[in-house]
């Protein structure tokens, strides 16, 4: 209501707001009952938890760029070469490893989503033991090992060349 008044409009109810096949309904039926439940003071805990877990979220990708950064060495639309250091960084702890490695795939790959977690474990474990010359894919990647075994070349996978025929 201090919304229409503050915008100068009348209220208008609308059925929706009361129909529980909707989230927002039913969060707000659910934090109504926390609310009569546990007090007041509940809300403002929740406030809190999610101030902190935003905090922690931009921290996140903070250092997902300082490590991007650091082991990047070529960021293009159809290439990513990265340090095999990457691997061996003292900062570097296995969960932010799999979100530099899903997003250098997200890149390359086109892909509006991360692989999934067991997908990136695993392609994590098989980077590390690529041997020179030898690649791997995943999402849409073609990965090799290059420069004397010291980089990774993340490039889009082809999946075959496709002749075209010209009518005359």
């Amino acid at each position: 209501m201090a919304t229409c008044d503050r915008f100068h409009q009348t209220w208008v109810h609308d059925p929706s707001n009361d129909d529980p096949v909707y989230d927002r309904v039913r969060i707000r039926q659910e934090l109504k009952r926390l609310e009569r439940e546990h007090g007041p003071d509940v809300l403002d805990l929740f406030s809190k938890f999610q101030q902190t877990a935003a905090k922690a979220k931009n921290e996140f990708v903070r250092a997902e760029r300082v490590m991007i950064l650091k082991h990047v060495v070529l960021w293009e639309p159809e290439s990513v070469v990265v340090r095999m250091t990457v691997f061996s960084d003292p900062e570097m702890f296995d969960e932010l490893l799999y979100r530099v490695l899903s997003k250098i795939v997200m890149h390359i790959g086109n892909k509006d989503t991360p692989p999934r977690l067991a997908s990136i474990t695993r392609f994590a474990a098989d980077l590390q033991r690529l041997d020179t010359g030898k690649q791997v894919t995943l999402g849409g990647c073609r990965i090799k090992r290059v420069a004397k075994g010291y980089k990774l070349q993340f490039q889009p996978e082809r999946k075959g060349r496709q002749l075209l025929h010209k009518k005359i």
